[in-house]
């Protein structure tokens, strides 16, 4: 397994590189060589959501391979699947329309007119990420340290 100080290590280096821009439903994955430096260490690289990054019904956020993929479906569900079976779920079924990695670090699922459906209770810290990992898990992480995980471990 992984140790924990490794997998920060990572994705420290992704984001030491640079998190580009980021379009609604898309995100532009780290350069080469960060993803080369965050594949050595957590056994694959990840793809960095920075913040105020929009996710639309019908889009997905993917791992640079794309066997981990957090979408947000038509029914409103926030779901992270890894090989196309689901993992985690916000259960926001089915009034959620956006989810959005805030600028404040709060992953929010929220309805067509912005009630707040889910959060990941992260605000506070600005700047903060959101990594979906090649490892079939999705954590936010502030300045190299994560505030919050998907729970999921297959045993990788």
């Amino acid at each position: 397994m992984i140790s924990f100080r490794k997998r920060v290590a990572a994705i420290a280096v992704v984001v030491a590189m640079g998190l580009g821009g980021v379009a609604a439903g898309t995100a532009q994955a780290a350069p080469e060589s960060a993803r080369v430096s965050a594949a050595a260490a957590l056994g694959g690289p990840a793809t960095v959501i920075g913040p105020n990054s929009v996710l639309e019904v019908g889009h997905a956020w993917r791992s640079p391979s794309g066997r981990t993929a957090l979408w947000m479906q038509n029914d409103g569900n926030v779901v992270l699947y890894h090989d196309g079976v689901a993992i985690w779920a916000t259960g926001t079924i089915p009034n959620a329309l956006h989810l959005i990695m805030q600028g404040d670090g709060n992953l929010v699922a929220y309805s067509w007119n912005y009630v707040p459906l889910w959060w990941s209770g992260t605000d506070g810290h600005p700047g903060a990420y959101l990594a979906i990992q090649e490892d079939a898990d999705m954590t936010i992480y502030s300045t190299n340290r994560p505030l919050w995980w998907s729970n999921y471990n297959p045993g990788f």
